[in-house]
């Protein structure tokens, strides 16, 4: 019989729990910095791999770029899961955002992407981004 190593044990740092079975509600999403435009600062959007469509605040993008083309879907997208309502949207706009970072050296960099984000009303976060931006390209 192989003989057992218990591998040496670290203990977490981390903020206790109050262990009541409502922990989860301190939870937030997944949080990254993109930028909207280049040259603007970093703005902190939610990566949610539980949601299957990209999403942004309609009234904040109009406010933030005025002049950006919003296009019309033929027919609306219920959207699920933003607090109690269902939402319709038959807006989405092409939006692209760079995302900062450092190479290998620690040199500052920034990749952009281009994708599609619905918009609906009073989205908390501004900007949601789901598995649809998030897939591998």
């Amino acid at each position: 019989m192989a003989h057992l190593v218990i591998p040496r044990i670290v203990q977490s740092n981390a903020p206790k729990i109050p262990g009541n079975g409502y922990a989860f509600r301190d939870y937030n999403f997944l949080e990254i910095a993109v930028r909207i435009a280049p040259g603007t600062e970093d703005l902190w959007v939610c990566l949610d791999t539980g949601c299957g469509v990209s999403l942004i605040d309609s009234s904040w993008i109009r406010e933030i770029l005025p002049e950006a083309a919003i296009l019309n879907r033929p027919s609306a997208v219920n959207v699920r899961g933003l607090g109690e309502a269902v939402h319709s949207s038959s807006q989405y706009m092409v939006l692209q955002l760079s995302l900062p970072g450092k190479d290998d050296k620690e040199e500052e960099l920034v990749a952009q992407i281009s994708r599609e984000f619905h918009l609906v009303p009073n989205l908390g976060c501004k900007i949601l981004i789901g598995t649809d931006v998030i897939v591998p390209a």
